[in-house]
């Protein structure tokens, strides 16, 4: 008996030594995906970002086989929801939009518990922000120009409202270059900044076009400029900041990305769905009428793009927190 029991576990052993690795590879080469994927957008619901992520993910969950629930962690202009991303598990199951404000603007004005380009995985790029320089049709400002002598006559007067100051950088550089003062007011969402140009509360809005469309048709709100490299089509009376001498671009992207640390097989998976899905129809005709059209890029450019604004946006904003410092 005792032969047979030792023959028995003799040859269990010679099994598993055989057969283990090829059994613990099974079970760790999980399909992917096998269960829901949360996508957290750093953004309110019903925003640029947030119509077209959720469009996007719903043709993506054709190809990823699972659903994609969507939760939206607005707060501290993007911030909220870039944290929790960052905290969350990097398996593939929790992804979020990665907006070009909070990732590279964002922590050269303020501390932020998570770092841009160390703590992220960037998986894709697929639309951009257009900002521009608006005015009431009423005002006596027409020109860029006429804002800066206005400001320079009567220093802290002129007003300018934005959803953060990432999105207001066009103006502060303005201000540092004419060596003028003029009063930043941070509102809490785009339609904010709008109805307040609209309604008298503030001089001027960096908004975005599709947010002054029914304004401007109404002959309510007028474009000063683009804070952009070149003219848009939709509008194309109205010029460039660097054609008006104020070389600045605040066009920003927007992306997908999770915690750093995602298997590349499961990056790869994901970045293939959004790409499909992407070139549908109904995508593209979504970004063209918010003014967000964009090629679809990978997550290493648009990352290096990210970087480049945050090195761009540095040194000016850093000149803006000294000359706040000293009033």
């Amino acid at each position: 008996m005792k032969k047979t029991e030792g023959i028995f576990y003799a040859t269990l052993f010679a099994i598993i030594l055989l057969w283990g690795p090829g059994l613990e590879e099974c079970r760790g080469a999980e399909q992917f995906p096998s269960r829901p994927i949360t996508i957290i957008i750093n953004y309110g619901a019903g925003g640029q970002t947030d119509i077209v992520l959720r469009l996007m993910s719903k043709l993506a969950e054709k190809d990823l086989g699972v659903p994609l629930v969507i939760e939206n962690k607005a707060g501290g202009g993007g911030v909220v929801g870039i944290t929790e991303l960052a905290r969350s598990k990097p398996d593939g199951y929790t992804i979020g939009s990665l907006t070009v404000g909070a990732m590279s603007a964002t922590p050269a004005i303020q501390t932020v518990p998570y770092d841009s380009f160390k703590d992220f995985d960037y998986i894709c790029g697929f639309g951009r922000y257009l900002y521009g320089v608006w005015a009431r049709t009423d005002s006596p400002f027409n020109t860029l120009r006429d804002v800066a002598e206005a400001a320079r006559k009567n220093p802290g007067k002129v007003t300018y409202g934005s959803m953060n100051l990432a999105n207001a950088i066009g103006l502060k550089y303005l201000e540092l270059k004419e060596n003028v003062k003029m009063t930043y007011i941070p509102l809490q969402s785009g339609q904010d900044v709008v109805t307040s140009l609209a309604g008298g509360h503030i001089h001027l809005s960096i908004s975005t076009p599709d947010a002054v469309l029914q304004f401007v048709e109404n002959k309510e709100i007028k474009g000063l400029a683009v804070i952009g490299p070149e003219r848009w089509a939709f509008f194309p009376n109205i010029p460039t900041m660097k054609e008006l001498g104020y070389d600045v671009d605040v066009t920003g992207w927007m992306g997908l990305g999770g915690p750093r640390g995602i298997p590349k097989e499961r990056v790869a998976v994901i970045y293939d769905a959004f790409k499909k899905a992407h070139s549908d129809p109904e995508v593209k005709a979504t970004l063209e009428k918010l003014w967000l059209y964009a090629p679809y890029i990978t997550g290493e450019e648009t990352k290096a793009i990210y970087q480049k604004r945050a090195t761009e946006w540095k040194p000016l904003i850093d000149a803006i927190k000294t000359k706040q410092t000293k009033k």
